[in-house]
């Protein structure tokens, strides 16, 4: 079996070094260098709170790629509902609340984007808000 080739964009660099390091002694994922990034099967995005910020930065990532089928895997919490679509027109194909962010969770994430098959919250739907005012951790 190939490897998946995946990315880190993450809001902060602990997170993304902490994530390459948990993945990188797995033959089933390949992370690649940033000069390759655009060539990446999957976009693995850390984020705590995720933003409009955030989501200009995928949509950059996407937009970049060389790889047309690239794919979106997104650690992050508190996702407003119109970024949540904004997302998913981007190629997001799974959404990991980071409590959940396990190494094993991570794994198959990035190994199931590449053929389409979603990783969801175990408990409730993603955590969302609103509006302005109104949020909530879980929906």
């Amino acid at each position: 079996m190939e490897s998946v080739s995946f990315t880190i964009l993450a809001t902060d660099l602990i997170s993304g070094a902490g994530a390459a390091a948990l993945l990188r002694p797995y033959p089933t994922v390949s992370l690649l260098a940033a000069e390759c990034s655009a060539e990446a099967d999957v976009l693995l995005v850390l984020a705590g709170e995720i933003t409009a910020e955030t989501l200009d930065s995928i949509e950059r990532a996407v937009r970049d790629a060389a790889n047309p089928r690239m794919r979106v895997v997104l650690v992050g919490d508190m996702v407003r509902k119109q970024h949540l679509l904004r997302a998913v027109n981007c190629g997001l194909i799974s959404l990991i609340p980071r409590r959940e962010a396990s190494t094993e969770r991570l794994l198959r994430a990035v190994i199931g984007a590449r053929d389409g098959r979603a990783e969801l919250p175990t408990q409730g739907r993603p955590g969302c808000s609103t509006g302005p005012g109104r949020s909530s951790r879980m929906c």
